[in-house]
């Protein structure tokens, strides 16, 4: 049966979950946006196709299956693969982190500007539970999990029952259901 609508289908995951609309549920307009995810309780829209496509492998369906070839990270979509591939081309980071004790390089002065914010940020989230501080309430929510044993990410897929307490951890866990390996051997005729 169809995830999104319950109906029986021989068509692929992928090719049932999005269409071209120009309407909303409700009967609206969408504007410029004819590109709408039907995934029960997701009504995101989108301009392009490949959009919709990127947004359903990265939230609904894990898929992955751009490999890069030089550390064979995977990638929902061939533009996220390419911007990737930059990382690989040294000349590419010519943005250098001045911190004492730092090596990082970067592509751009944005990517240098939001690491500089983790040295120079005060730590002004602090744990209740431990002397740890944080400066983001994304960590410190993430890291008050270490203490409470809660693992509030629940899988979805039928007969699972595994549970975790990072939303990324979860993401990997479902990408076992599909088959998608994030991380591919390139020895020939290995396939692991």
């Amino acid at each position: 049966k169809s995830e999104k609508s319950g109906e029986n289908s021989t068509t692929t995951p992928l090719k049932r979950i999005y269409k071209d609309r120009t309407h909303d549920t409700n009967g609206k307009p969408l504007r410029s946006k004819h590109f709408m995810c039907e995934y029960i309780g997701c009504e995101k829209t989108f301009g392009e196709s490949e959009t919709l496509l990127a947004h359903i492998r990265v939230r609904h369906t894990m898929e992955r299956p751009f490999g890069c070839d030089v550390c064979h990270k995977r990638f929902p979509t061939e533009r996220c693969l390419r911007v990737h591939k930059k990382i690989h081309t040294e000349d590419n980071r010519k943005y250098r982190c001045s911190w004492v004790g730092c090596d990082s390089t970067f592509r751009t002065k944005s990517c240098l500007q939001t690491h500089m914010q983790s040295h120079e940020q005060r730590r002004q989230y602090p744990c209740d539970e431990c002397d740890q501080r944080f400066n983001r309430k994304g960590i410190l929510y993430a890291h008050r999990l270490t203490h409470s044993g809660a693992r509030p990410y629940t899988c979805d897929w039928p007969a699972c029952e595994a549970t975790y307490k990072d939303l990324n951890m979860l993401k990997r866990h479902k990408e076992t259901h599909l088959g998608v390996k994030q991380y591919v051997c390139d020895r020939e005729g290995c396939g692991k």
